[in-house]
This record gives structure tokens, C-alpha cells and sequence, in this order.
């Protein structure tokens, strides 16, 4: 009987562990998506400015590497949080 019961004790701490990390893990996923909210909207209105109307190229250029950079940092982002991942 008292194996018993400190299975069961064991097993709800277990429990409850598995619930702390599981709200540790959706906290971090909100962050991160969160972090991306920004970086995409620039990304976002500097392609909308492209499409709209013509831009000197210089612009343009300034642009696309602005483009470029936001998406790098995303993409960064994005490794940093699937390394945590595994």
C-alpha cells in the first residue's frame, strides 16, 4: 500500500513538472512570435513600397537590403528557436 501511494505522489509530481514546462515552452513560443511580429512588418511594408510605384534604384536598393537584413535576422530567430527545441 505505501508503494502505492508513492507512485502516485511521484507521479503527480511528475504531472506537474510536465505542466510547468509545457507553460515555459508556450511563454517562449509567444516571445519569439512576438520577436517576429516586428521584423515581418518591415519586411512587409518595404515590398508593399516596391510594388506600389516605381522607386529610384538607389532606393530600391536600399531597400532590398533592408530586405535582406530583416529576413536574415528572422531567419535567425527562427534557428535560435528550434536549437532550444531539441
Amino acid at each position: 500500500m505505501n508503494c502505492r501511494v508513492n507512485q502516485n505522489a511521484d507521479f503527480i509530481d511528475q504531472f506537474y513538472q510536465l505542466k510547468k514546462v509545457s507553460e515555459q515552452r508556450n511563454q517562449i513560443l509567444g516571445m519569439a512570435a512576438h520577436d517576429m511580429r516586428g521584423p515581418l512588418g518591415v519586411v512587409q511594408g518595404l515590398a508593399n513600397l516596391l510594388l506600389k510605384k516605381e522607386r529610384p534604384p538607389e532606393k530600391q536598393k536600399k531597400y532590398f537590403e533592408m530586405i535582406l537584413s530583416t529576413s536574415s535576422q528572422m531567419l535567425n530567430l527562427l534557428n535560435d528557436l528550434l536549437d532550444m527545441s531539441t
